[in-house]
């Protein structure tokens, strides 16, 4: 950089720079020992100062976190062509670091895609069998009125009710590791219960009585017509309302804050349905709090991929509606 730059002094050059520009280059010697005694280009992060002023949000004139001297330095590297605007791969497959630039989301990725898994693998059955049960075999009483209406009503409770639930229960009383993905799937498929509930009992009336009708006329058993019958082409409407759960659980973060999955992730290598964990909302969060300002570029662009991820999610289902769809 020298080189380009004679009449740069040091001190006004690593001002510019990330603070984990001399880490860069420790790891990058330590990965080719050869380049020892070599001129190589390495690409830097800067400073997130440098970085705004880079993209024209903040003046060059009169800007009191530059002296004279890094604004010299700033129109040299511009004029010569050395600062670059990439793509930032990092954000996907970094994890979190205590330098903004840095700091990634594979973690949070990592630890969302665990707990999702164990809230699909628990809501979804529990949720279909539960909803088969009171549309088709349970009797028309008090007590399943009641459990209906207490559906209806969980699935407008408070997240942050169910969070304080897995609090007390899984990690009070069971006493089940804290920050784990394994008790965030347990809460988050609380919540995504009464939702697949609902969905899968208005997908199951939507089946003409008739196919149930025609299966007991050739001598079919009740629970034949159901799993043979009924339940096939209730499933996209089941999927649907699955994915559109899910979706919504992916979005929390009061639940997830209270059973403390907000753990530091600085590698993904160890991460498991037992070990400390944190998801994308929960990030998100922890960004937003912290006092470095090169988090807030950070934060903006977690927000963007969750809002990626919901969307997909949601076109997900809109296709599976339209593909597996039937009419009568």
């Amino acid at each position: 950089m020298q080189a380009y730059l004679p009449d740069v002094f040091d001190t006004a050059l690593f001002g510019l720079l990330a603070d984990d520009a001399p880490e860069a280059i420790a790891q990058r010697v330590a990965a080719d020992p050869g380049i020892i005694g070599k001129t190589v280009s390495v690409l830097f992060p800067v400073s997130p100062p440098v970085a705004e002023l880079a993209k024209g949000k903040t003046p060059k004139v009169l800007n009191s976190r530059f002296t004279p001297e890094q604004i010299k330095v700033f129109d040299a590297m511009e004029d010569k062509g050395l600062l670059r605007t990439p793509f930032n791969w990092e954000l996907f497959f970094n994890a979190d670091s205590r330098f903004p630039e840095r700091a990634g989301l594979a973690g949070a990725i990592t630890g969302s895609f665990y707990a999702l898994m164990v809230c699909f693998l628990l809501s979804f059955p529990i949720g279909i069998a539960a909803a088969v049960y009171l549309e088709e075999f349970a009797p028309k009483n008090r007590f399943t009125d009641l459990i209906e209406v207490n559906i209806n009503n969980l699935a407008a409770v408070p997240s942050v009710v169910f969070g304080l639930l897995g609090l007390a229960v899984f990690l009070g009383y069971f006493g089940l590791p804290r920050s784990a993905p394994l008790v965030g799937g347990m809460v988050l498929s609380l919540m995504t219960l009464p939702t697949i509930i609902i969905a899968t009992r208005a997908a199951l009336k939507a089946v003409p009585p008739s196919i149930r009708e025609a299966a007991l006329g050739v001598g079919a058993s009740k629970h034949q017509v159901m799993m043979h019958h009924v339940l096939p082409l209730a499933l996209p409407g089941i999927l649907t309302g699955t994915i559109i759960g899910m979706a919504q659980a992916l979005g929390e973060t009061a639940p997830l804050l209270l059973i403390g999955m907000n753990a530091f992730i600085p590698s993904v290598e160890n991460m498991g349905l037992l070990e400390p964990a944190t998801s994308l909302p929960t990030q998100i969060f922890s960004w937003a709090d912290s006092p470095e300002r090169g988090f807030v570029s950070r934060t903006s662009a977690a927000i963007l991929v969750l809002l990626g991820f919901l969307v997909v999610m949601n076109l997900i289902a809109i296709t599976l509606r339209q593909m597996f769809q039937r009419k009568w």
